[in-house]
């Protein structure tokens, strides 16, 4: 019988790893001799297998967690690659040993020799990738950042791709406080995984790095997108999610904000930073509900002095000494604050003049509008125009006011009272320039989903052509009510009128390539929408439309790519460009990247209150060509769930139904 059948191997590997430590990593005999042999050929070649030998038992060691022994092989290979330097002819001697002897230099702290060591690697070949990339590391552990970003910087047109080198200089230039440095290298790294050349193991990490590079660099939207995206891959990170619930804050979508504080706050009800923030969101919400919660907070000795909520608390107190100081110093430099402003409002209606309070209703009331915080701004306006109606000095511009308050009220939903403040913003008006504004806002109004008003809105606009024949924007509002009668024909004849007088008008291009789209005339909506892009390639809805209209066709797939990626860039929080970009991944059968932007496209969505059919039945999609037959279902009937279109509905019940027969899409 065979050794091997009399003890089985795994018998043999047992036994192995239950001798003592010591025995595993003791020296042979021939290690004890090579320390006496003289320089020869043969003894040089035993030295250098011995080098290596011992770094391989180093290496063991330190699996083991034997720093100690660890240390002694490092020593003796040390020695081993010195008397092999020593004895050789410096031609005959490679890059790779004097790289051998520096990784064994530092892990014995001796950096000096290690950096000797790497500079004779770097010699024999200055474009040694490994050598190139261990000195910046060598430098990056002796604190020379600088050095170490200079060193890699110098060689990396020779590895433009290369993952470490690129992920290395992002981090030691986020470490100096490069930041758009460090933004360029993470962004090169994150396009090459993208592109499938890169490591994947580093998207995570890029993917943070950015999301706080642009939140340091007040670039929120960008900072948002790259935040989301790590957390579809690390979901459990909770202070990426405060992070997210900031930046929605700052941007001023207080209930997405509110919903991601709410649900961090029930699994850790603890958290000091959430808290605040969310006392933040009450106080915009309602100071009536704001100050019992502040309160309580100042009674558990929670509100600092420093932070915003304890002047918050201070106002609700009417104590404005201190909010008027505290305010003045924090404004300028968090002027989009919308809580701090709110307050900075009650301070000026306590303390000074009404034409300053009435000059700083208008101005929060317009920046919350942009905000998108529409019951915000027509509170605050409402408070301006009663203001307004009781002061003659202050109602120079009184009809602006209620015209900007039915703004906020058509963006409401609420648009009969839209119409009203409307009207009473034309009758008001003494400028016939503002009158033709307003009246077409209007006509616009009218033609609003419940309303439709059509002929109203026409009669409107007949009557701004009567005025001025050349009145592009009635031509526009003409063509917009033909539209939505379903008046294909004599909606483009206007259109092409407003086009005349003002050729380069991409709303009204872009309106044409839509009444091109309902004629059935592909060729000349692709052609308008090429030229509306032609004449502004930063609109990200002529990209994302172009480019996803592309994607449906399949057709033209890099070029609807670029566009749809460059509509991403321009506007990083909209989710449903995150789904034209899933989408057209999809028809280029990349399905994981498809299945990732489009899961963020979900999650964008969501944050934000909003579940999109559309989005649900892509991600179904996708999981059918992917052979996941369970989750395609499951999406579809969210799809199905959630549309309000028959013809859509009617689609998806197909694809459900297929799938039941093995038939498929």
């Amino acid at each position: 019988m065979s050794f091997f059948k009399k003890f089985p191997l795994y018998l043999i590997l047992v036994s192995y790893l239950f001798l003592p430590f010591d025995h595993i990593f003791s020296d042979s005999e021939a290690d004890k001799e090579g320390n006496t042999l003289n320089c020869s050929a043969k003894s040089n070649e035993f030295l250098l297998s011995m080098g290596m030998s011992s770094q391989s038992k180093a290496n063991q060691a330190n699996f083991y967690n034997s720093k100690e022994v660890s240390q002694k092989y490092h020593k003796d290979a040390i020695r081993y690659f010195e008397k092999y330097i020593e004895c050789t002819d410096n031609k005959q001697i490679n890059a790779i040993t004097h790289l051998n002897l520096a990784s064994s230099y530092i892990e014995v702290a001796d950096f000096k020799s290690a950096e000797l060591q790497a500079g004779e690697a770097l010699k024999k070949n200055p474009y040694y990738r490994d050598a190139i990339f261990f000195h910046a590391r060598l430098l990056t552990r002796q604190g020379k950042l600088e050095a170490a970003s200079q060193q890699l910087e110098s060689k990396i047109s020779y590895f433009p791709e290369d993952s470490d080198f690129l992920f290395l200089l992002g981090s030691l230039n986020r470490e100096l406080n490069h930041t758009n440095k460090a933004i360029l290298y993470f962004t090169s790294l994150l396009d090459s995984i993208q592109k499938r050349e890169g490591n994947g193991k580093y998207k995570v990490h890029c993917l943070k790095n950015l999301g706080d590079l642009y939140f340091q660099n007040k670039e929120l939207k960008k900072s948002l997108l790259n935040y989301q995206a790590y957390l579809l891959l690390n979901p459990r990170d909770t202070d990426a999610r405060f992070q997210v619930a900031q930046i929605f804050n700052l941007l001023g979508d207080f209930g997405a904000s509110k919903r991601i504080l709410q649900d961090i706050h029930e699994k850790n009800p603890s958290n000091l930073e959430v808290e605040l923030l969310l006392a933040e969101m009450n106080y915009v919400e309602s100071k009536s509900t704001a100050y019992p919660y502040l309160a309580q907070l100042n009674k558990e000795s929670k509100l600092s002095k420093d932070h915003l909520t304890f002047a918050l608390h201070e106002v609700l107190l009417r104590h404005w000494k201190f909010a008027d100081g505290f305010l003045r110093e924090f404004l300028p430099n968090h002027t989009n604050r919308i809580a701090a402003r709110l307050a900075w409002l009650d301070v000026l209606e306590a303390k000074y003049s009404k034409e300053d309070y009435a000059a700083e209703l208008k101005t929060v009331s317009e920046l919350s509008y942009t905000m998108k915080q529409f019951n915000i701004s027509a509170n605050l306006m409402t408070d301006r125009i009663y203001l307004q109606e009781r002061e003659a000095s202050l109602a120079s511009d009184l009809p602006y006011s209620y015209w900007f308050l039915a703004n906020c009220m058509e963006e409401l939903k609420s648009p009969n009272r839209a119409i009203l403040y409307s009207k009473k913003a034309i009758a008001l008006s003494t400028d016939p320039e503002e009158k033709s504004k307003f009246n077409l806002h209007l006509g616009h109004l009218l033609l609003s989903e419940k309303i439709k008003r059509l002929d109203e809105a026409k009669a409107i606009a007949d009557k701004l052509l009567k005025e001025n024949p050349k009145n592009h924007s009635a031509y526009y509002l003409n063509s917009y009510a033909f539209y939505l009668e379903e008046k294909y024909k004599p909606s483009l004849e206007s259109i092409n009128q407003a086009i005349e007088q003002d050729s380069e008008n991409i709303g009204y291009i872009f309106q044409r390539a839509l009444i091109y789209e309902k004629l059935n005339n592909f060729p000349g909506q692709e052609k308008d929408l090429k030229l509306a892009i032609e004449l502004n390639s930063e609109n990200p809805i002529t990209l994302n439309y172009l480019g996803f209209l592309y994607a449906e066709r399949n057709e033209h797939k890099e070029e609807a790519l670029a566009m749809i990626q460059k509509a991403v860039d321009l506007e990083p929080d909209n989710g449903a460009y995150q789904d034209s970009l899933g989408w057209i991944y999809f028809k280029m059968g990349r399905l994981d990247e498809a299945l990732f932007h489009l899961s963020l496209a979900k999650q964008m969505l969501a944050d934000q209150g909003i579940n999109d059919p559309t989005v649900y039945d892509h991600i179904g999609d996708v999981y059918y060509t992917k052979d996941d037959i369970v989750n395609a279902k499951d999406y579809w009937k969210k799809a199905k769930k959630l549309s309000k279109n028959k013809s859509e509905i009617e689609k998806i019940e197909l694809k459900i139904q297929n799938t039941k027969k093995g038939t498929g899409n």
